[in-house]
C-alpha cells in the first residue's frame, strides 16, 4: 500500500503550468483550448462580493454539454496522485487525506481513475434550483443545484454537487424551523423523508456560494461547491410571507477524504433578492429569526430600493473563528394587487447520472443504518462529544428593513484563490471516533470490507 499523499502540496506538474504565464489564465482565441478546465464567466454579471456567477468550464465555451474528466486523465497520473498542469493553470490547491483517512480513501477508491481527495479553484456563486440528495457517514449534507446550461458540471451529471458538514455547522441547533425539520428527518437516515421537507415541489430556488473544486474520491471526479459558505433557499413564495432560509460562514472542512479547513477571504457577504413586480415596499414580518456563533454578531442588514431589489448583508468575524450566522428572513410585500410568484424556469431534474459509480462510503452508511436505536443515539453522541469547529449559537435581535436611495454596488471582480487553513482537527477527531464506535458496535457481524477497515484502524 502506498503512503498517503500529504494534505497540501504543490504538485510537480504545476511547474509546467507556471511556465505558460499569467496571460494564459483566461486565454482567448485558439489558446482557449489549452486549458479546458479553466473557469470562465461574465465579468459584467458578477455576484455581490465580486464572486464569479455561474462560471462554466472553458471547454463549454466551444462545445455543447459537459466535459468528461477523462479529457484531463481524471486529473491523475494514473497512480492515484494528482496531475493536471495540462488541463488548468488556475489552481494548485490540493486538500488530500492523511494517516488512517488517507489509507481508507485510497483503499476505497476502487474506480481506478482519479485520486482520493479534493482540488480547489476559488470562491464562486451559483444560482438555480436546489433539491436534497442525501447525507453520508461523515454527516455531510448533499444538495444538488441545477443551473441553466449546467455550467461547471462534469459529463454524466445534470447538477452541480454541493456539500457542507452538518456536525461542523451544528445544524442540530439551528434556530430556523426549516433546517430543524430537515435535521430531524436526516437523522432518521431516510433521504426520501427529507426530500419533501427540503422542497415540497421537488426543488426550490437557491443562491449558493462556496469553494469550487473537484472531488476525485467519488464518481471519477465530479465538480462541486465544498464547503458551501453561504446558502439562501426560497422556502415559501407568498406576498404576505415571502420566506428565505439562510446561512453564511467563511470557513469549513471538505469531509472525510481531506485534511485541512478551507477558509474564505471575506468577512462581509450579501444576498441580492429580486424585487416583486408591482410592489412599492417591503417589511420584515414575524417569523424572522437569526442566530450566530461569535461574540459581537448582529442580525443581517436588510436594505431595499423599489424595483431594485432587496440586499441582505451579513458581517462575520475572521475566518479563524469559524463564524456562522443562520436563520430565516420572512418578508411582507406592500402594494396593490397580489404578488406574482417567482415561478422558476423548469430545469433538468437531478436523478441517477449516467456512468455514476459506487459510493465508497455506502457500506459505512448502511452499517450505521443497521444499528439498534440505542446504538444510533450513542453513535450521535460520539459525534457531539468529539468537538465542533463552531461555538454554540445564540439569538440575535432582528433589525428592520431600511429603504435606501441605492443598493451597494457590486464589488469589483474578486477571484479569491483557494488556500488551505490549519488541520480540520475537530472533523478528523470526530470521524475517527465515529469509525471506532461503529467497529465496536458491529464487531464480528462486519462484512469483509468493514473488518479490514476496523483492523487497520486498530493497528
Amino acid at each position: 500500500m502506498s503512503t498517503p499523499s500529504p494534505g497540501f502540496r504543490i504538485s510537480r506538474s504545476i511547474l509546467l503550468a507556471g511556465l505558460l504565464g499569467f496571460l494564459a489564465l483566461f486565454p482567448s482565441g485558439e489558446a482557449q483550448e489549452a486549458f479546458p478546465f479553466n473557469l470562465v464567466w461574465d465579468a459584467n454579471n458578477l455576484a455581490p462580493g465580486g464572486f464569479p456567477r455561474n462560471p462554466r468550464w472553458q471547454w463549454q465555451v466551444h462545445h455543447a454539454g459537459q466535459p468528461s474528466p477523462s479529457i484531463c486523465h481524471y486529473f491523475s497520473n494514473g497512480d492515484g496522485d494528482p496531475s493536471y498542469a495540462d488541463c488548468t493553470n488556475q489552481t494548485h490547491a490540493e486538500n488530500l487525506p492523511e494517516d488512517f483517512n488517507g489509507w481508507f480513501c485510497r483503499a476505497r477508491n476502487w474506480f481506478g481513475e482519479g485520486f482520493p481527495g479534493h482540488l480547489n479553484w476559488f470562491t464562486v456563486t451559483y444560482e438555480g434550483q436546489a433539491s436534497w440528495t442525501d447525507s453520508n457517514f461523515d454527516d455531510d449534507y448533499n444538495v444538488a443545484l441545477v443551473s441553466s446550461g449546467a455550467p461547471g458540471v462534469m459529463e454524466g451529471r445534470s447538477d452541480l454537487h454541493t456539500e457542507f458538514d452538518a456536525d461542523e455547522m451544528d445544524i442540530e441547533h439551528f434556530f430556523g424551523p426549516w433546517w430543524q425539520a430537515i435535521y430531524s428527518a436526516a437523522e432518521n437516515g431516510d433521504k426520501f423523508a427529507v426530500k419533501p421537507i427540503f422542497a415540497p415541489n421537488g426543488s426550490i430556488s437557491a443562491i449558493m456560494t462556496g469553494m469550487f473544486g473537484i472531488d476525485c474520491e467519488h464518481d471519477g471526479c465530479k465538480s462541486e461547491l465544498h464547503p458551501v459558505y453561504a446558502m439562501a433557499a426560497h422556502i415559501h413564495d407568498d406576498g404576505d410571507d415571502d420566506a428565505w432560509a439562510m446561512f453564511v460562514r467563511n470557513n469549513g472542512d471538505e469531509g472525510y477524504c481531506s485534511s485541512n479547513l478551507v477558509p474564505a477571504n471575506f468577512t462581509s457577504y450579501t444576498f441580492h433578492l429580486p424585487w416583486r413586480a408591482g410592489m412599492r415596499g417591503v417589511h420584515i414580518r414575524s417569523g424572522s429569526i437569526w442566530g450566530a456563533t461569535f461574540d459581537g454578531a448582529q442580525a443581517p442588514r436588510v436594505t431595499w430600493v423599489p424595483d431594485g431589489g432587496v440586499d441582505v448583508t451579513f458581517d462575520l468575524a475572521p475566518a479563524d473563528q469559524s463564524p456562522l450566522i443562520e436563520g430565516e428572513l420572512h418578508l411582507q410585500w406592500i402594494g396593490h394587487g397580489h404578488v406574482i410568484p417567482l415561478t422558476p424556469v423548469i430545469l433538468a431534474t437531478p436523478g441517477p447520472e449516467s456512468g455514476k459509480k459506487a459510493d465508497p462510503f455506502a457500506g459505512l452508511t448502511a452499517a450505521v443504518g443497521k444499528l439498534r436505536p440505542e446504538q444510533r443515539r450513542e453513535f450521535k453522541r460520539i459525534s457531539v462529544r468529539n468537538g465542533r469547529s463552531t461555538k454554540a449559537l445564540h439569538l440575535l435581535q432582528v433589525r428592520p428593513a431600511t429603504r435606501v436611495k441605492e443598493l451597494k454596488p457590486v464589488a469589483r471582480e474578486a477571484v479569491r484563490s483557494a488556500r488551505l487553513g490549519p488541520k480540520a482537527t475537530a472533523m478528523l477527531a470526530r470521524e475517527q471516533a465515529k469509525m471506532r464506535t461503529l467497529c465496536r458496535f458491529v464487531g464480528d457481524n462486519a462484512d469483509a470490507t468493514l473488518r479490514e477497515t476496523c483492523s487497520r484502524l486498530n493497528q
